[in-house]
């Protein structure tokens, strides 16, 4: 049954699906597409008024931000169904794909505007993780899996502190990028 507000593919989605694999297809094919695509993006992007599209997507994922957290906090009351409907995760609620659309918008613009000293220092990691984003995608699957069927989460020092799971994220971002470096398992998975 599709719900009024999400994005899901019936019978391949069910509704308690603890990872909804195809909402999050969306989004990352979407963001596939658009790399692939990047000098029409560029094009339009660069027709555009920089600084009003800017300033629209900043007070947008702001406002965004600024309404979860009222919504967290209870100063905004909204019963469950709508949180559902609007901020899911799984499903795909709508106010989050246009959040998402917000704040990548203003991720590109900024990404745009300041490559160079991007480039510099962080382009080490992103360049070859966008170059490779299937196959990051489809091993970062299997290590997150992975961890899950370990429990690692459950066990110290993971268990004890949450500034712990920030390591693990690290480390297996640091894994991600030894895996692209050294073309691990490249002849069997797509990139």
């Amino acid at each position: 049954m599709q719900q009024l507000g999400t994005i899901r593919v019936p019978g391949l989605e069910p509704f308690k699906a603890s990872f909804p694999l195809v909402s999050w297809q969306l989004l990352f094919f979407t963001g596939v597409a658009m790399g692939w695509h990047k000098q029409t993006m560029a094009a339009w992007f660069g027709a555009l008024p920089w600084r009003r599209v800017l300033l629209l997507a900043t007070v947008g994922t702001v406002g965004f931000v600024a309404l979860r957290q009222a919504i967290i906090s209870d100063l905004v009351t909204v019963n469950n169904g709508d949180k559902l409907l609007l901020f899911a995760r799984k499903p795909l609620g709508v106010a989050r794909l246009v959040n998402i659309t917000l704040a990548f918008g203003l991720i590109y613009l900024l990404t745009d505007r300041f490559w160079k000293p991007l480039a510099s220092t962080a382009g080490k990691l992103l360049i070859p993780f966008g170059q490779r984003s299937l196959y990051v995608f489809l091993a970062h699957c299997v290590l997150f899996v992975g961890c899950l069927i370990l429990g690692v989460k459950h066990h110290p020092p993971f268990s004890l502190a949450p500034w712990w799971h920030l390591a693990l994220d690290l480390l297996l971002i640091a894994l991600l990028w030894i895996m692209v470096r050294y073309r691990f398992c490249f002849s069997l998975v797509p990139r």
